[in-house]
């Protein structure tokens, strides 16, 4: 996507230059085939830190005005935040069972959308700092919840 910003301006203005055209063009095909291999629901931040989709192996992070939603992984991570979610990144997690000693760290001006699944977390299940926003619709969620400053969480549902 860095390709395609940084050609735009080029590409507006209707320079001759093939060159710049055919690098806007390569870099649009290749994001299509990047979407086209995650799918359309995973989203522009839908990536681990292999930068792959996330596949639960390691911990999710998702920054800046990232976008994602992510569904049906089964994550266990051994120490840490399982997921991490900082800026304006806007996150759903739809059918995800996630198991670590914290599962959701959620910051600044975070969304974060839980949709059914299962939080499991030895210690802290969610931590919401700053303006950050955890709305949980349906799933269960086992640990502590934290909201520090402004953060809200709502709709949890303690793990039977």
């Amino acid at each position: 996507m860095s390709a395609i910003l940084s050609n735009r301006d080029n590409w507006k203005r209707g320079l001759g230059n093939t060159a710049t055209k055919d690098a806007t063009i390569t870099a649009c095909k290749a994001a299509m085939e990047g979407v086209n291999a995650v799918g359309c629901d995973a989203g522009s931040g839908a990536t681990g830190t292999s930068g792959t989709a996330w596949d639960g192996k390691a911990a999710y992070t998702c920054t800046g005005n990232d976008a994602a939603t992510i569904t049906g992984v089964t994550a266990n991570i051994v120490s840490g935040p399982a997921v991490t979610a900082n800026g304006n990144c806007k996150l759903t997690l739809k059918d995800c069972t996630i198991t670590s000693n914290e599962g959701i760290s959620a910051n600044g001006n975070a969304q974060v959308t839980v949709e059914g699944g299962e939080i499991k977390a030895s210690d802290t299940a969610i931590a919401a700092n700053g303006n950050a926003q955890v709305t949980v619709n349906g799933g269960k969620v086992s640990g502590k919840v934290v909201a520090n400053g402004n953060a809200k969480v709502t709709g949890v549902t303690t793990a039977k």
